[in-house]
């Protein structure tokens, strides 16, 4: 990809011109540009809200750690990167719309643009659940938008990844499996008046991809529940939209791992 051949001179230059970008309170990292070609545009517009109860040390690792996620989510590179700052990361989204749209520029009309809005959605003392919505159009009829949720370990200072959520055995992860099923269906026959028992039904409105569903979705917790969040395209046609559901956290409770319950829940609540 151009991009990596381009990532050290870029550093080096966005170092030189730009310092890490903070708003009025130091736990909020913003970068945000436009570029014009004649009536046609490139934006990008990235915004990160800490949690605050973070120590200096921690925001620092938080920092670091939610930039390279939304780097390696838009270069889809596993390579070892050069830490970054916000406005390291927006001048090397800049460069690679510029260079990859730079043919349509005399052309045609378009706007194209990458928005991440990235705020605590979950926070005690032991974990940060970030809430992470990328907004972007790339051509076509219609904008999109996706859901991640970045779970951040203060002890270890580490993300967890998503298999690190749920116990691991395939009996529980049946079992999970047939939980967000029988949620799944109930959502679909509130929505669009269809028994949960037609298949052809479910077929016919666009869900295709009902069956490993524990794989197919993004969490987010509470003390109280689990959110789980279906992207676009995940589970259907992308006319469906985002699927949302909320599942009581006694129903969850037995299929999460010992280190998420360890996290979430004080001693006398696990």
């Amino acid at each position: 990809m151009f991009i990596r051949v381009f990532m050290f001179s870029v550093i080096c230059l966005a170092s030189v011109m730009f310092s890490c970008s903070k708003a009025v309170t130091p736990d909020v990292l913003t970068y945000s540009s436009k570029k014009m070609y004649g009536i046609s545009s490139i934006r990008q517009d990235l915004k990160i809200v800490l949690d605050q109860m973070l120590s200096v040390e921690q925001q620092k690792k938080h920092e670091d750690l939610l930039i390279e996620y939304i780097y390696l989510n838009e270069f889809d590179t596993t390579d070892d990167i050069t830490k970054l700052t916000i406005n390291e990361l927006g001048v090397l989204l800049d460069l690679r719309d510029s260079l990859e749209y730079a043919d349509k520029r005399t052309n045609s009309v378009f706007s194209y643009y990458t928005e991440y809005k990235v705020k605590p959605g979950f926070v005690n003392d032991r974990l940060t659940i970030y809430e992470v919505l990328h907004n972007y159009y790339q051509g076509g009829l219609h904008s999109s938008q996706r859901i991640y949720y970045c779970f951040l370990d203060k002890n270890e200072n580490i993300l967890l990844d998503s298999p690190g959520l749920f116990k691991k055995t395939q009996t529980d992860l049946d079992g999970l499996n047939e939980l967000l099923r029988s949620y799944l269906l109930s959502y679909v026959s509130a929505r669009y008046s269809l028994s949960a028992d037609d298949p052809e039904g479910l077929k016919a409105l666009g869900f295709w991809g009902i069956g490993n569903l524990c794989h197919a979705a993004v969490y987010l917790f509470s003390q109280n529940e689990m959110i789980c969040v279906f992207n676009e395209t995940t589970i259907g046609d992308i006319s469906i939209g985002i699927v949302t559901l909320k599942i009581s956290m006694n129903e969850v409770r037995p299929f999460l791992s010992d280190h998420l319950r360890d996290l979430l829940f004080d001693r006398g609540e696990i």
